[in-house]
């Protein structure tokens, strides 16, 4: 087990909604926001807020990233998709950068942890169904090893799941294998 990055808290700031009509625009509680990147940051907006009719005016509502960690703190004016009906009326940015979002070092599984009990459970597994089909050919019967193969992984689950902190790393895998 190694030290992994879990998200703990969300990055937050305002996000800057300007009018592009002449009418009065209802911004929803949890409207969406996101960067232009890839993959693009969400936020969600914190409440309701009414964008007084005429354009270029604005609003400038908290917002709160949708997943916490510190892929939501991004700099300022990188906000700049709204999607839907909305979208048609009003555009948005975020004047200050989005801050707050961390993350904290525990114990847990890496990527390449999985990849190492994977490798041993498939060796053990492969080991013992080729020992059980072995004992099950009678005498005259004669067993193809180079035809042992794996047909498919039915079943394969991790415990803690990938992200979650843990000191023991659990694997339940059922694998289906098939010889001549």
């Amino acid at each position: 087990m190694n030290e992994i990055s879990v998200p703990r808290s969300k990055a937050q700031g305002i996000a800057r909604f300007s009018n592009l009509s002449q009418k009065e625009v209802t911004i929803p509680a949890g409207t969406v926001v996101s960067t232009n990147t890839d993959p693009p940051v969400s936020f969600i907006t914190l409440h309701e807020t009414l964008l007084p009719p005429g354009v270029d005016e604005f609003v400038d509502i908290p917002v709160e990233a949708a997943h916490p960690g510190a892929a939501g703190n991004v700099a300022a004016d990188s906000i700049a998709v709204l999607d839907g009906q909305l979208g048609l009326l009003v555009t948005v940015t975020n004047p200050n950068l989005m801050k707050g979002g961390t993350e904290s070092k525990v114990t847990g599984a890496t990527d390449s942890d999985r990849a190492k009990l994977r490798a041993v459970a498939e060796d053990n597994l492969r080991r013992e169904a080729e020992s059980r089909l072995k004992a099950q050919i009678s005498p005259g019967d004669l067993f193809l090893s180079d035809s042992f193969e794996l047909i498919q992984v039915i079943e394969e689950s991790y415990d803690p799941t990938a992200g979650k902190p843990g000191k023991q790393l659990k694997l339940n895998m059922q694998i289906e294998f098939s010889a001549r």
